[in-house]
Protein backbone atom coordinates (compact mmCIF):
# COMPACT_ATOMS: atom_id res chain seq x y z
CA UNK A 1 0.00 0.00 0.00
CA UNK A 2 2.62 2.47 0.99
CA UNK A 3 4.51 1.89 -1.89
CA UNK A 4 1.51 2.83 -3.98
CA UNK A 5 0.83 5.73 -2.78
CA UNK A 6 4.88 6.89 -3.18
CA UNK A 7 4.16 5.63 -7.05
CA UNK A 8 1.24 7.89 -6.91
CA UNK A 9 3.01 10.66 -5.76
CA UNK A 10 6.16 10.22 -7.61
CA UNK A 11 3.87 10.30 -10.91
CA UNK A 12 2.22 12.95 -10.02
CA UNK A 13 5.15 15.11 -9.77
CA UNK A 14 6.97 13.87 -12.66
CA UNK A 15 3.19 14.98 -14.85
CA UNK A 16 2.71 18.05 -13.01
CA UNK A 17 6.72 19.04 -14.23
CA UNK A 18 7.57 22.96 -12.93
CA UNK A 19 4.27 24.18 -13.85
CA UNK A 20 2.71 23.55 -10.07
CA UNK A 21 4.68 25.38 -7.23
CA UNK A 22 2.15 24.24 -4.33
CA UNK A 23 2.11 21.25 -5.20
CA UNK A 24 -0.81 19.66 -2.93
CA UNK A 25 -3.13 22.61 -3.83
CA UNK A 26 -2.11 24.17 -7.33
CA UNK A 27 -5.38 26.70 -7.35
CA UNK A 28 -2.96 28.72 -5.20
CA UNK A 29 -2.41 31.65 -7.07
CA UNK A 30 -1.74 34.67 -4.16
CA UNK A 31 1.22 35.06 -2.40
CA UNK A 32 0.36 35.73 1.05
CA UNK A 33 3.66 36.27 2.84
CA UNK A 34 4.80 37.90 0.39
CA UNK A 35 7.86 36.48 0.52
CA UNK A 36 7.86 37.55 -3.32
CA UNK A 37 8.42 41.20 -1.98
CA UNK A 38 11.03 40.32 0.59
CA UNK A 39 14.45 42.04 0.43
CA UNK A 40 17.34 40.50 2.01
CA UNK A 41 16.64 42.55 4.97
CA UNK A 42 13.57 41.72 5.62
CA UNK A 43 11.41 44.88 4.21
CA UNK A 44 8.62 44.60 1.80
CA UNK A 45 8.61 46.45 -1.45
CA UNK A 46 5.49 46.87 -3.62
CA UNK A 47 4.93 45.32 -7.09
CA UNK A 48 4.65 47.06 -9.96
CA UNK A 49 2.88 45.22 -13.25
CA UNK A 50 1.80 47.30 -15.88
CA UNK A 51 -1.49 46.43 -17.30
CA UNK A 52 -1.70 45.61 -21.38
CA UNK A 53 -4.14 46.89 -23.71
CA UNK A 54 -3.47 44.36 -26.17
CA UNK A 55 -1.38 41.75 -27.17
CA UNK A 56 1.47 40.73 -29.67
CA UNK A 57 -0.57 38.53 -31.26
CA UNK A 58 1.38 38.49 -34.69
CA UNK A 59 -1.83 38.96 -35.69
CA UNK A 60 -2.98 41.95 -37.97
CA UNK A 61 -6.25 42.45 -37.58
CA UNK A 62 -8.36 42.33 -40.26
CA UNK A 63 -10.42 45.03 -39.39
CA UNK A 64 -8.05 47.49 -37.59
CA UNK A 65 -8.72 50.94 -38.44
CA UNK A 66 -7.19 53.25 -40.86
CA UNK A 67 -3.92 51.01 -40.72
CA UNK A 68 -2.19 53.69 -43.32
CA UNK A 69 -2.76 56.63 -40.77
CA UNK A 70 0.06 58.31 -39.49
CA UNK A 71 1.78 59.96 -36.55
CA UNK A 72 1.83 63.54 -35.77
CA UNK A 73 4.88 65.68 -37.44
CA UNK A 74 5.75 68.85 -35.64
CA UNK A 75 4.16 70.44 -39.65
CA UNK A 76 0.81 69.47 -37.98
CA UNK A 77 1.41 71.88 -34.57
CA UNK A 78 2.11 74.80 -37.02
CA UNK A 79 -0.51 77.33 -37.52
CA UNK A 80 -1.19 79.00 -40.86
CA UNK A 81 -2.56 82.80 -41.20
CA UNK A 82 -5.05 83.67 -44.07
CA UNK A 83 -7.37 85.59 -44.99
CA UNK A 84 -11.21 83.76 -45.63
CA UNK A 85 -11.97 82.62 -48.92
CA UNK A 86 -15.70 82.11 -49.95
CA UNK A 87 -16.93 79.17 -51.29
CA UNK A 88 -19.92 77.51 -51.85
CA UNK A 89 -22.62 77.84 -49.15
CA UNK A 90 -21.33 80.87 -47.66
CA UNK A 91 -23.96 83.60 -46.85
CA UNK A 92 -23.02 86.83 -47.34
CA UNK A 93 -23.91 90.19 -46.10
CA UNK A 94 -23.17 92.98 -48.87
CA UNK A 95 -23.60 96.58 -47.92
CA UNK A 96 -23.35 98.86 -51.02
CA UNK A 97 -23.35 102.80 -50.01
CA UNK A 98 -25.68 105.34 -52.27
CA UNK A 99 -27.49 102.57 -54.11
CA UNK A 100 -29.99 102.46 -55.25
CA UNK A 101 -30.01 106.40 -54.86
CA UNK A 102 -27.68 108.81 -53.44
CA UNK A 103 -27.28 109.25 -49.54
CA UNK A 104 -29.09 105.56 -49.57
CA UNK A 105 -27.57 102.08 -49.00
CA UNK A 106 -28.32 98.43 -49.54
CA UNK A 107 -27.64 95.68 -47.25
CA UNK A 108 -28.81 92.57 -47.93
CA UNK A 109 -27.76 88.55 -47.07
CA UNK A 110 -26.80 86.52 -50.40
CA UNK A 111 -26.36 82.57 -50.61
CA UNK A 112 -23.39 81.54 -52.85
CA UNK A 113 -24.09 79.26 -55.34
CA UNK A 114 -22.75 75.84 -55.93
CA UNK A 115 -21.09 77.39 -59.06
CA UNK A 116 -19.52 80.13 -56.44
CA UNK A 117 -21.70 83.34 -57.74
CA UNK A 118 -24.10 85.25 -55.67
CA UNK A 119 -27.05 87.52 -57.59
CA UNK A 120 -26.91 90.74 -57.18
CA UNK A 121 -29.61 93.38 -58.12
CA UNK A 122 -29.21 95.00 -61.46
CA UNK A 123 -25.70 93.23 -62.61
CA UNK A 124 -25.60 89.58 -63.60
CA UNK A 125 -23.88 87.27 -61.85
CA UNK A 126 -20.83 87.69 -59.96
CA UNK A 127 -18.32 85.20 -59.05
CA UNK A 128 -16.98 85.07 -55.78
CA UNK A 129 -15.58 81.54 -55.67
CA UNK A 130 -12.20 81.69 -54.21
CA UNK A 131 -12.10 85.50 -53.19
CA UNK A 132 -11.58 86.97 -49.87
CA UNK A 133 -14.29 89.39 -48.18
CA UNK A 134 -12.03 92.24 -48.82
CA UNK A 135 -11.00 91.31 -52.95
CA UNK A 136 -15.48 90.41 -53.33
CA UNK A 137 -16.20 93.52 -52.51
CA UNK A 138 -13.87 94.87 -55.06
CA UNK A 139 -15.38 92.96 -57.50
CA UNK A 140 -18.59 93.78 -56.78
CA UNK A 141 -17.98 97.31 -57.11
CA UNK A 142 -16.00 97.16 -60.25
CA UNK A 143 -19.55 94.87 -61.79
CA UNK A 144 -21.48 98.22 -61.04
CA UNK A 145 -19.20 99.80 -62.54
CA UNK A 146 -19.21 97.95 -65.42
CA UNK A 147 -22.83 98.45 -65.76
CA UNK A 148 -22.56 101.66 -65.46
CA UNK A 149 -24.88 101.96 -62.72
CA UNK A 150 -21.67 104.16 -60.71
CA UNK A 151 -18.70 105.67 -61.60
CA UNK A 152 -15.19 104.55 -61.10
CA UNK A 153 -14.46 105.45 -57.61
CA UNK A 154 -18.14 106.36 -56.92
CA UNK A 155 -19.17 103.01 -55.13
CA UNK A 156 -18.52 101.97 -52.12
CA UNK A 157 -18.90 98.34 -50.90
CA UNK A 158 -18.89 96.27 -47.70
CA UNK A 159 -18.42 92.15 -47.93
CA UNK A 160 -19.06 90.22 -44.80
CA UNK A 161 -19.38 86.17 -44.75
CA UNK A 162 -21.25 85.78 -41.80
CA UNK A 163 -21.63 81.98 -42.33
CA UNK A 164 -18.37 80.17 -43.24
CA UNK A 165 -18.14 77.05 -44.39
CA UNK A 166 -14.97 76.88 -45.79
CA UNK A 167 -13.54 76.96 -41.87
CA UNK A 168 -15.48 74.25 -40.71
CA UNK A 169 -14.72 70.99 -39.18
CA UNK A 170 -16.34 67.90 -38.35
CA UNK A 171 -16.49 65.42 -35.28
CA UNK A 172 -18.36 62.17 -34.89
CA UNK A 173 -18.01 58.98 -32.79
CA UNK A 174 -20.05 58.08 -29.83
CA UNK A 175 -16.98 59.28 -27.63
CA UNK A 176 -18.12 62.85 -27.86
CA UNK A 177 -20.85 64.38 -26.68
CA UNK A 178 -22.52 66.32 -29.20
CA UNK A 179 -21.45 65.44 -32.59
CA UNK A 180 -21.88 67.91 -35.59
CA UNK A 181 -20.02 70.39 -37.74
CA UNK A 182 -18.86 73.60 -36.44
CA UNK A 183 -17.32 76.43 -36.90
CA UNK A 184 -13.71 76.91 -36.42
CA UNK A 185 -13.53 80.48 -35.13
CA UNK A 186 -9.61 81.41 -34.84
CA UNK A 187 -6.66 80.33 -36.47
CA UNK A 188 -4.73 78.40 -33.70
CA UNK A 189 -7.69 76.54 -33.08
CA UNK A 190 -6.36 72.69 -31.65
CA UNK A 191 -7.93 69.16 -30.76
CA UNK A 192 -8.21 70.12 -27.51
CA UNK A 193 -10.59 73.04 -28.95
CA UNK A 194 -12.66 70.61 -31.08
CA UNK A 195 -13.09 68.14 -27.94
CA UNK A 196 -14.02 71.22 -25.46
CA UNK A 197 -16.48 72.66 -28.25
CA UNK A 198 -18.39 69.03 -29.04
CA UNK A 199 -19.04 68.61 -25.72
CA UNK A 200 -15.80 66.98 -24.19
CA UNK A 201 -14.69 63.39 -23.94
CA UNK A 202 -17.14 61.01 -22.88
CA UNK A 203 -15.58 58.40 -20.19
CA UNK A 204 -15.55 55.77 -22.09
CA UNK A 205 -12.67 53.91 -23.01
CA UNK A 206 -11.46 55.13 -26.69
CA UNK A 207 -11.15 52.65 -28.97
CA UNK A 208 -7.42 51.91 -29.52
CA UNK A 209 -6.88 55.49 -27.99
CA UNK A 210 -6.72 56.92 -30.87
CA UNK A 211 -8.43 59.66 -32.14
CA UNK A 212 -8.45 60.02 -36.06
CA UNK A 213 -8.62 62.84 -38.20
CA UNK A 214 -9.16 62.91 -41.98
CA UNK A 215 -7.62 65.38 -43.77
CA UNK A 216 -7.60 66.79 -47.39
CA UNK A 217 -4.24 67.46 -48.29
CA UNK A 218 -5.40 68.20 -52.17
CA UNK A 219 -5.15 72.37 -53.15
CA UNK A 220 -9.19 73.03 -54.49
CA UNK A 221 -9.32 73.96 -58.00
CA UNK A 222 -10.82 77.43 -58.50
CA UNK A 223 -13.48 77.53 -61.22
CA UNK A 224 -14.95 80.40 -61.95
CA UNK A 225 -12.91 82.92 -60.92
CA UNK A 226 -12.83 86.16 -62.50
CA UNK A 227 -9.42 87.56 -64.44
CA UNK A 228 -7.72 90.31 -61.72
CA UNK A 229 -7.49 92.45 -65.32
CA UNK A 230 -10.62 92.33 -66.01
CA UNK A 231 -13.65 91.01 -63.00
CA UNK A 232 -16.63 91.31 -65.72
CA UNK A 233 -15.01 88.77 -67.58
CA UNK A 234 -15.57 85.20 -65.46
CA UNK A 235 -15.73 82.41 -68.29
CA UNK A 236 -17.49 79.49 -68.14
CA UNK A 237 -17.82 77.64 -64.82
CA UNK A 238 -16.80 74.11 -65.03
CA UNK A 239 -18.82 72.40 -62.57
CA UNK A 240 -17.48 69.87 -59.84
CA UNK A 241 -17.30 66.00 -60.81
CA UNK A 242 -20.11 65.10 -57.88
CA UNK A 243 -22.32 67.73 -59.28
CA UNK A 244 -25.16 65.75 -61.25
CA UNK A 245 -24.91 68.30 -64.26
CA UNK A 246 -21.59 67.50 -65.34
CA UNK A 247 -22.25 65.47 -68.18
CA UNK A 248 -24.66 68.16 -69.68
CA UNK A 249 -22.42 70.59 -68.79
CA UNK A 250 -19.11 68.56 -70.35
CA UNK A 251 -21.74 67.82 -73.57
CA UNK A 252 -21.98 70.98 -74.55
CA UNK A 253 -18.74 72.11 -74.00
CA UNK A 254 -17.12 69.11 -75.73
CA UNK A 255 -15.17 68.16 -72.38
CA UNK A 256 -15.12 64.23 -72.45
CA UNK A 257 -14.70 62.54 -69.15
CA UNK A 258 -15.03 58.62 -68.90
CA UNK A 259 -17.33 57.37 -66.04
CA UNK A 260 -16.95 53.30 -67.30
CA UNK A 261 -15.23 51.10 -69.32
CA UNK A 262 -15.59 48.68 -71.91
CA UNK A 263 -14.12 45.09 -71.25
CA UNK A 264 -11.60 46.05 -73.94
CA UNK A 265 -10.07 48.20 -71.41
CA UNK A 266 -10.88 46.63 -67.91
CA UNK A 267 -14.57 46.50 -67.92
CA UNK A 268 -16.58 43.56 -67.33
CA UNK A 269 -15.07 40.54 -68.27
CA UNK A 270 -18.97 39.49 -70.28
CA UNK A 271 -18.34 42.37 -72.57
CA UNK A 272 -20.96 44.39 -70.88
CA UNK A 273 -21.23 47.85 -69.45
CA UNK A 274 -19.52 48.23 -66.16
CA UNK A 275 -18.51 51.11 -64.17
CA UNK A 276 -15.10 51.83 -62.88
CA UNK A 277 -14.30 50.22 -59.12
CA UNK A 278 -13.88 53.17 -56.38
CA UNK A 279 -10.53 54.00 -55.47
CA UNK A 280 -9.14 55.16 -52.06
CA UNK A 281 -8.76 59.30 -52.70
CA UNK A 282 -5.56 60.10 -53.58
CA UNK A 283 -5.71 63.61 -51.65
CA UNK A 284 -6.30 62.08 -48.06
CA UNK A 285 -4.26 61.51 -45.38
CA UNK A 286 -5.43 60.45 -41.46
CA UNK A 287 -3.75 61.52 -38.80
CA UNK A 288 -3.36 59.14 -35.91
CA UNK A 289 -3.50 60.77 -32.53
CA UNK A 290 -3.04 59.14 -29.62
CA UNK A 291 -5.74 61.09 -27.09
CA UNK A 292 -4.46 58.99 -23.90
CA UNK A 293 -1.14 61.02 -23.86
CA UNK A 294 -2.55 64.03 -25.33
CA UNK A 295 -5.46 64.54 -22.02
CA UNK A 296 -3.01 63.31 -19.51
CA UNK A 297 -1.08 66.72 -20.58
CA UNK A 298 1.48 66.19 -23.69
CA UNK A 299 0.72 68.94 -25.58
CA UNK A 300 2.94 67.84 -28.50
CA UNK A 301 0.11 65.90 -30.30
CA UNK A 302 -2.24 69.17 -29.71
CA UNK A 303 -2.40 69.45 -33.33
CA UNK A 304 -3.86 72.12 -35.26
CA UNK A 305 -7.23 71.35 -36.82
CA UNK A 306 -7.50 72.78 -40.47
CA UNK A 307 -10.76 73.38 -42.31
CA UNK A 308 -12.76 70.78 -43.97
CA UNK A 309 -10.86 67.99 -41.18
CA UNK A 310 -13.11 65.27 -39.93
CA UNK A 311 -12.00 64.12 -36.15
CA UNK A 312 -13.38 60.84 -35.40
CA UNK A 313 -13.63 59.83 -31.85
CA UNK A 314 -14.68 55.92 -31.75
CA UNK A 315 -15.69 53.95 -28.30
CA UNK A 316 -15.33 50.46 -27.65
CA UNK A 317 -18.85 49.47 -27.20
CA UNK A 318 -20.55 47.64 -24.20
CA UNK A 319 -20.34 43.53 -24.85
CA UNK A 320 -19.18 40.04 -23.04
CA UNK A 321 -16.73 38.11 -22.34
CA UNK A 322 -17.11 34.38 -21.09
CA UNK A 323 -15.14 32.10 -18.81
CA UNK A 324 -15.08 28.40 -19.07
CA UNK A 325 -12.58 25.44 -18.37
CA UNK A 326 -12.11 25.25 -14.42
CA UNK A 327 -13.14 28.40 -13.37
CA UNK A 328 -15.65 27.93 -9.83
CA UNK A 329 -18.21 29.63 -12.45
CA UNK A 330 -18.50 29.49 -15.96
CA UNK A 331 -20.78 32.04 -18.28
CA UNK A 332 -21.28 35.35 -19.52
CA UNK A 333 -20.04 38.59 -18.04
CA UNK A 334 -20.58 41.99 -19.37
CA UNK A 335 -18.03 43.98 -19.98
CA UNK A 336 -18.07 48.33 -20.62
CA UNK A 337 -15.80 50.52 -21.66
CA UNK A 338 -16.67 52.75 -18.56
CA UNK A 339 -15.57 49.27 -15.84
CA UNK A 340 -12.68 47.73 -18.42
CA UNK A 341 -12.17 44.23 -17.36
CA UNK A 342 -8.57 43.03 -17.05
CA UNK A 343 -7.79 39.04 -16.60
CA UNK A 344 -7.41 39.08 -12.58
CA UNK A 345 -10.63 40.82 -12.53
CA UNK A 346 -12.02 38.29 -14.49
CA UNK A 347 -10.90 35.58 -12.90
CA UNK A 348 -12.20 37.22 -9.56
CA UNK A 349 -15.95 38.17 -10.82
CA UNK A 350 -15.85 34.11 -11.75
CA UNK A 351 -15.18 33.59 -8.28
CA UNK A 352 -11.42 32.08 -8.68
CA UNK A 353 -11.30 28.41 -9.59
CA UNK A 354 -12.45 25.09 -9.03
CA UNK A 355 -10.47 22.64 -7.34
CA UNK A 356 -8.65 20.81 -10.06
CA UNK A 357 -7.80 23.86 -12.15
CA UNK A 358 -4.10 24.91 -13.40
CA UNK A 359 -3.72 28.81 -13.41
CA UNK A 360 -1.04 28.36 -15.40
CA UNK A 361 -2.41 26.73 -17.93
CA UNK A 362 -5.24 29.06 -18.94
CA UNK A 363 -5.96 29.92 -22.48
CA UNK A 364 -7.04 32.99 -24.20
CA UNK A 365 -9.09 33.05 -27.14
CA UNK A 366 -9.77 36.58 -29.24
CA UNK A 367 -12.08 36.86 -32.06
CA UNK A 368 -10.10 38.48 -34.68
CA UNK A 369 -12.32 39.10 -37.87
CA UNK A 370 -13.58 35.60 -38.94
CA UNK A 371 -10.59 34.12 -37.41
CA UNK A 372 -9.86 32.69 -33.23
CA UNK A 373 -6.15 33.74 -31.76
CA UNK A 374 -5.60 31.15 -29.16
CA UNK A 375 -2.64 32.52 -26.53
CA UNK A 376 -1.56 30.47 -23.49
CA UNK A 377 -1.31 32.98 -20.40
CA UNK A 378 0.20 32.01 -16.85
CA UNK A 379 -2.52 33.09 -14.60
CA UNK A 380 -0.37 32.65 -11.40
CA UNK A 381 2.72 34.62 -12.37
CA UNK A 382 0.14 37.35 -13.33
CA UNK A 383 -1.52 37.12 -10.08
CA UNK A 384 1.74 37.52 -8.73
CA UNK A 385 2.80 40.65 -10.49
CA UNK A 386 5.62 38.62 -12.35
CA UNK A 387 3.78 38.93 -15.39
CA UNK A 388 1.85 42.17 -16.93
CA UNK A 389 -1.64 41.62 -16.76
CA UNK A 390 -3.91 41.97 -19.51
CA UNK A 391 -7.18 43.96 -20.53
CA UNK A 392 -10.46 41.55 -21.87
CA UNK A 393 -11.75 42.67 -25.13
CA UNK A 394 -15.07 41.64 -25.51
CA UNK A 395 -16.15 38.67 -27.09
CA UNK A 396 -12.74 36.96 -25.52
CA UNK A 397 -12.99 33.55 -24.02
CA UNK A 398 -10.78 32.82 -20.86
CA UNK A 399 -10.96 29.03 -20.61
CA UNK A 400 -8.85 28.02 -17.43
CA UNK A 401 -7.31 24.55 -17.86
CA UNK A 402 -6.39 21.76 -16.04
CA UNK A 403 -3.62 18.49 -16.06
CA UNK A 404 -3.88 14.74 -15.65
CA UNK A 405 -2.68 14.68 -11.49
CA UNK A 406 -4.87 17.53 -10.69
CA UNK A 407 -8.39 15.31 -9.81
CA UNK A 408 -6.29 13.03 -7.30
CA UNK A 409 -4.30 16.20 -6.17
CA UNK A 410 -8.03 16.99 -5.19
CA UNK A 411 -8.89 13.60 -3.84
CA UNK A 412 -5.77 14.02 -1.50
CA UNK A 413 -6.31 17.04 0.33
CA UNK A 414 -10.28 16.34 0.49
CA UNK A 415 -8.61 13.44 2.14
CA UNK A 416 -7.29 15.25 5.23
CA UNK A 417 -9.64 16.47 7.36
CA UNK A 418 -8.90 18.65 10.81
CA UNK A 419 -11.48 18.70 13.25
CA UNK A 420 -11.03 20.38 16.94
CA UNK A 421 -13.24 21.55 19.40
CA UNK A 422 -15.15 19.33 22.36
CA UNK A 423 -18.04 17.25 21.41
CA UNK A 424 -20.24 14.62 23.07
CA UNK A 425 -21.60 11.60 21.91
CA UNK A 426 -24.68 9.68 23.67
CA UNK A 427 -25.95 6.54 22.12
CA UNK A 428 -29.01 5.05 24.03
CA UNK A 429 -28.58 1.55 22.95
CA UNK A 430 -25.30 1.75 25.17
CA UNK A 431 -27.07 2.38 27.95
CA UNK A 432 -29.04 0.18 30.21
CA UNK A 433 -32.41 -0.48 30.19
CA UNK A 434 -34.25 -0.52 33.66
CA UNK A 435 -37.23 -1.71 32.47
CA UNK A 436 -37.59 -5.49 33.89
CA UNK A 437 -39.86 -7.78 31.24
Amino acid sequence: MLRAATCGLALAMVTTGCEVSNFLDPTVVTDPEKTSQLQPDGSATPIVSVILDDLDLGVTPPDQPYANARDVTAEDLEVKTADYVIGPGDQLRVTIFDYPQPTSQLIDAFEVTATGVINLPDVREVSMQGLTETQAARVIEEAYVNAQIFRDGAARVNVLAFTKQNRTFTIIGNAVGRANRYVITQPNFRLLDAIALAGGATNAQILNEFVYIIRDTSTPEVTGRPDPANPGNQGPVRPGDDDPLRSQVDEANDWEPVYAQDAGTGGDASGGFAFEAPQEPENTEVIRVPITELLNGQLKFNIVIRPGDTVIMEAEQTGVYYVGGNAAVTGVFQISPQNPVTLKRAIVAARGFNPVAIPQRTQLIRKMGDQDVFVRVNLKKIFLGQEPDLYVKPDDMIMVGTNFPAPFLAALRNGFRVSYGFGFLYDRNLGRDRREF
